[in-house]
């Protein structure tokens, strides 16, 4: 559910930038009036699309089925696991794109087994460190693209800091 009206322009084959931020409370986010200040998250919020019901499933693996399926995991029947799906990644919405002529990269920690790669949901590149994914962004001229960027939460961290670092990383991305 969006929490604004947003106006979205008409484009042909617009880019599209997904940002999972997997294990981060919107408690911590400013643009949710959250206890950190996050401004460069809160600017993307004001200028985008702002949810304010998001849910993720308890295993990674799941969320991003559902993510990409668009399905529930009832749906899919990815819980821990892809043993005993019931989609193909051939029928996630970055394939369908991937064929019809946008380049697909996916940027930071692959959620699927070794049974389920990159290739396979459309993505020509891939890289574990986000900031590869600016020179991805650079590369594409012209190009329609899609950047898939998985980054969770840093258990080696304090939670704050990851959030910083959350934060940084927006505005570097937006800056590109």
């Amino acid at each position: 559910r969006l929490e604004k009206s947003t106006y979205i322009p008409k484009v042909a084959k617009p880019n599209i930038v997904f940002i999972c931020a997997e294990g981060i409370s919107t408690d911590w986010l400013s643009a949710y009036k959250g206890k950190e200040s996050t401004p460069n998250i809160e600017r993307l919020a004001e200028n985008g699309l702002l949810f304010k019901t998001v849910w993720m499933q308890a295993h990674e693996a799941s969320s991003h089925a559902s993510i990409l399926s668009g399905q529930y995991p009832s749906q899919h029947g990815v819980y821990q696991d892809v043993v005993g799906a019931k989609f193909s990644p051939l029928n996630a919405w970055t394939s369908r794109l991937a064929a019809k002529g946008w380049q697909c990269a996916f940027f930071g920690k692959w959620p699927f087994a070794q049974s389920w790669t990159q290739k396979s949901f459309g993505f020509s590149s891939k890289a574990d460190k986000l900031s590869q994914s600016f020179d991805f962004i650079n590369s594409q001229g012209s190009k329609p693209f899609v950047l898939y960027i998985n980054c969770p939460l840093d258990k080696n961290k304090a939670y704050a800091s990851s959030v910083k670092d959350l934060d940084r990383f927006m505005g570097e991305l937006q800056a590109s």
